[in-house]
Formats: structure tokens, sequence, C-alpha cells
């Protein structure tokens, strides 16, 4: 976060004049504006811990704010100085507070690095962190309210650290250099199907997401209704809030890599950290396209569950199945029911798949008396505080969900596989990526190992997007979603969801991958259109978009009006073969 509307800095200056001292003489910080980026930065930056709700500060984001980021790359820096100068020196008492773990400690993640060509420290992941408490004055919380709230939209922006206007000159130099810093980083990858994605999307023209920007208020208005009545529900918004916030500022993400994982994550908050629907209405008139239950499916294959290569060839939908199973009608369940509880499914099915525990998928581990040595374990993992799907369902009238969530089939035969994977991979002491990387497994990486493996095929099967891509200005992917990504067609659509789809089919059908590409268009109501992919069996039932009406495909074709079928012919050879009974 760079910019700040000219009433917000000038308010902040005022509630914290203590910001305003000379640092000249400090060794800590190579410039003033150091001092209220960080209060800034402490104020509006959207990344809060999803456990704890306090401000994560991970060692190179404190060396961009204290201007020695130099020092960082080069592994000279400690953060940990840094944040004590600011906390305990700069900052009234009590505002900003290292949190400390049960242990004392006064981080409860790690930074990982790794060394370049030169032998120089490169910190390749955030995903061990410091943290903040913060105890903000009525003033401040004011500050951030009407800053969020767009009281101040009708103001010229200024630089945090100088207080002068907003330079377009500036703004390219600063995109231009972390781009560069991005791509560094992109370069010590030794996965070149990541790194040929993540040049494409760190090389994206500067005006991509200019028309989707005008759409940013739908998306505001949206987060305001949001509610607020529970604690995880006021975090859940603010993280929102800060998410977009960041967005408007900064609207093309840079992509970076992280350890143990061929996925690409956003240098800062982006698009990636938007709720889904919040980031529909910005990117209206954009096509998601996703793999279909891609981790189950990649999974199926390389466990070898037959329980769910079955399941996934029926073409019923996990989600609703599992809904089902805990009694629900999911035809006259309303969408907020349906989407909440696919959500903590959805959760605890992925958690299930890459090692947690049943006791913490049922019980969770909140307050949990563990053993010593069990205390160890999760302390050297940083394992994440869980509710468990007992504590989690009960708000939807279900008592034990999380023992009738083990005994649902395929759950079942997830852990049977999963149990047998660890055990080979730990007597092998070895594994193969999606790529032929060789990856040495211990017993405390093994399901790390598990995940990235998973991750390094998911993205080898959508891999052809960006292939394609690299040869047309037709259409091009604006944002990459893991799983996925989002596409905005220039010309040539039906054209090219064909194409594409049949190039990510093909690779899905040699890797023996049963999934398929979703296309979902990004519009402003819920009621996206989806289009099946051919290669699954059709729905009984297909949403028509002009209309939003559902026809059957079990009569006879002939009948079905024009008008109706979309015209998408890509379409009209699964839906004959279906109806002639060779699909069925």
């Amino acid at each position: 976060m760079n910019l700040i509307h000219r009433t917000t800095r000038e308010r902040l200056l005022k509630a914290v004049p203590e910001l305003q001292f000379s640092c000249a003489k400090c060794s800590t910080l190579h410039d003033e504006g150091a001092h209220i980026r960080f209060l800034a930065h402490y104020c509006f930056s959207p990344f809060i811990d999803e456990v704890t709700g306090y401000k994560r500060v991970g060692a190179r984001t404190v060396s961009l704010l204290a201007g020695r980021y130099k020092d960082f790359f080069g592994g000279r820096f400690n953060s940990k100085k840094v944040l004590d100068h600011i906390n305990n020196e700069v900052l009234p008492k009590g505002l900003a507070t290292l949190y400390l773990d049960s242990e004392g400690r006064d981080y409860t993640f790690w930074d990982d690095y790794s060394e370049d060509s030169e032998g120089k420290k490169v910190k390749i992941s955030d995903s061990r962190e410091r943290q903040v408490i913060l105890e903000l004055s009525d003033e401040l919380k004011s500050i951030i309210n009407d800053e969020l709230s767009g009281k101040y939209d009708s103001e010229d922006e200024v630089y945090i650290d100088s207080g002068l206007m907003k330079s377009e000159k500036k703004e390219r130099a600063a995109i231009l250099a972390d781009k560069e810093s991005a791509m560094e980083i992109v370069e010590l990858m030794d996965c070149e199907i990541a790194k040929n994605i993540a040049f494409y999307m760190n090389n994206l023209p500067s005006n991509t997401f200019s028309s989707l920007m005008e759409n940013v208020s739908e998306a505001e208005s949206f987060i305001k209704s949001l509610p607020e009545d529970t604690e995880e529900q006021k975090n859940r918004k603010l993280h929102q809030q800060l998410t977009l916030r960041a967005i408007k500022e900064r609207p093309v993400p840079l992509y970076q890599p992280v350890k143990n994982s061929v996925r690409l994550f956003t240098e800062g908050s982006s698009l990636q950290n938007l709720s889904r629907h919040a980031r529909a209405l910005i990117l209206q008139g954009t096509w998601n396209a996703d793999l279909s239950s891609a981790q189950l499916a990649i999974i199926a294959n390389l466990w070898n569950i037959q329980e769910v290569k079955d399941f996934l060839k029926s073409g019923r939908k996990l989600w609703k199945e599992l809904i089902s199973f805990y009694g629900f009608n999911c035809e006259v369940l309303s969408p907020e029911l349906y989407e909440g509880m696919k959500d903590i499914l959805k959760k605890y099915v992925y958690s299930t798949i890459f090692g947690m525990g049943i006791g913490s998928l049922v019980e969770g581990n909140e307050g949990l008396e563990l053993s010593e040595k069990a205390q160890k374990e999760a302390k050297k993992r940083c394992v994440k505080k869980v509710k468990g799907l007992n504590k989690e369902l009960s708000q939807f009238g279900i008592d034990k969900g999380g023992e009738k969530f083990l005994q649902f089939p395929l759950i079942k035969a997830i852990l049977v596989a999963r149990k047998n994977v660890i055990k080979t991979m730990q007597m092998v002491g070895s594994a193969y990526d999606a790529f032929g990387k060789k990856i040495i497994v211990r017993h405390d990486n093994v399901i790390k190992v598990m995940a990235g493996i998973a991750q390094s095929y998911e993205m080898k099967v959508i891999y052809p997007i960006f292939e394609l891509a690299s040869s047309t200005k037709e259409f091009r992917p604006i944002l990459y979603l893991f799983d996925g990504c989002v596409i905005k067609f220039s010309s040539k659509q039906e054209y090219w969801i064909d194409r594409i789809t049949k190039a990510v089919d093909q690779v899905a059908k040699e890797l023996e991958i049963d999934t398929c590409l979703v296309w979902t268009e990004n519009k402003a109501n819920e009621e996206n259109i989806e289009i099946p992919s051919n290669n699954l069996p059709l729905p009984i039932s297909y949403q028509i978009p002009e209309k939003f009406l559902y026809i059957s495909f079990l009569g006879n074709y002939s009948e079905i009006p024009d008008e109706l079928v979309w015209k998408r012919d890509i379409h009209l050879p699964a839906i004959e073969k279906f109806l002639n009974g060779e699909d069925k």
C-alpha cells in the first residue's frame, strides 16, 4: 500500500503525532517516511490471520516498509529489530504489540529462504510470519472506517510517506520495480511450466483491468452488505474491504512461487484473495475456466481410489451428495444455507485429503489437551486451530456431524487410501511430481509432499490454456486461480472455448484424471452461466442463460427451440450422443 487520501493522511499524523519525530540518527530505518508507512500498514493491510485475527507482518513486508528491501534480499535484515523500534519507540505504548504464543515466542510462523546463483538469501515463502496485536483508538478506527467507506473518494490520493500527489510516472516506475523483484524470485523456480505461467501473468498489459475496475462500486456495495453479527463475520468483512482497497490501488497482480508447491500466489493482496461473488462483480463479462473436482480427480488416480473414480464418472455432485447425506433436500434448501454448508464441507474434505487427523476433523483442536509429544509436533508444524465438524455443523441443527462425515462412503475410501499412500511414501523415501521431479520424503514432510504432487498435476492439466494464450491476442488469462483461471475474450469466444476445452481434456485424458473444464460467465447476478464439458455425462438439466429456464434432455432433441440451445455448437454432438443412449 503506497497511496492514501490526503485527509486520511492528515488525520493519521494528527492522531499519532509521534510519527513525525526525526529518525535520521537511527540506524534501524533508512528514511523518515517509514513511521507513517508502518502505521498505515497496521491500519489498512488486509493480511489478517484467520485464526487469531491479528495483522500478519512478514520479514519481506517489514523490509519494504522500512525502505530496506535490498538488505532483506541480501540476507542482511533483522525484521524483529525494526518491529521493536516501531512498536516500542515510535508508536504510542500499547498501540501495537508482537503476538506471543504459548511458549513466549514472538512468531507463530517462520520465513523460508532459498539461495540464488550468487548465494544470496531470497525469501520464497510467506507461510510463517510474525503477527501484531493492535489496540486502536476510537479516532484511528474512525479514520479506517471513513477511508474504507469512500468518504474521501473525491479527493486526490497522495503518497503515504511524503504526502505528495499521486504521479503516474512514479506509479509506472513502482510497478516496474515490483515486477523485476517478482521475476527475480520466479527465475529461481525449477518447474518450467510454473515459470512460464508466471512469466505470462507478470507481463500482462498494464491496462488489462482498466475497464473492469469500473465495476468496483458494485463489489463495494456487496461487501458493505455482508453481516457483522459475530466477531468472525466482522473480521471476514474487514478483510474483504481491505483487500478491495488494495486492488483499487494496484489492480494488476504479480505472481510469485512458494516453497513446496508449484502453485503461484500473488504478491500482496489481489483478486485472488477476494470472495467469489465480489470478484465476479468486478470481472463481469469475463469467464471462469475451472477444473471440475480437480483434487478429488487427481487423488482418485494417483492413490487408485476406485470409489472416487466411479463417483466422478457418474457425473454426480459431491457437495449435493454430502449435504443430502445429512438429511437435507438440496432442491428446497435456500442458497444461503446450501453455500454455508458447502463451504464448511469443502474445507474439511480437502483437509481430509491432505492430512488432517480424524480427531481434528471431528472435534477440532481448540482448547485440546495434548500430550507433550503432540504439543511439540503441533508447534513444529504450526498447526492451525480448527473447530471440527461437530461444532461447525451444529449451527445447521446437525448432531455429531463429524462422526457422520467419517461414515460417508467416499470419505471412508479416501481415509483408507491416504493411510496407505503415507505408509508407502515413507517406506520408499521418495516420490515424483507430474513433471518428473524426484522429491525426498521424510516423516515430517510427507503431507506437504502429497499436496505438492497433487498441485503439480493440477497445474499440468490447466497449462494448455496458457500455451494457447501465448499464441494469440484473441483471449487472455487475466487471473490465475490454481485449478483454473479467469479469461477475457476479445474475439472468437466460442471458437476459443471449444479449443481450450479440447486441449485441457486431452491432457486430462492422457494423465487419466477424470476432470474437465467448467466455464462460468462472471455476471452481476448470482445465476452465472455454466457450460458443461463434452467429456462428462451431461446433467439431467441444463441452465439456459437467456431466461434461466431448465429444460430436460430426456425428451426429443428436435423439439427443443433453437433459441433455448443458445447456439453453442460445441455442445450439440454431446447432447445428441447422450440422447441416442451412447453416453448414459
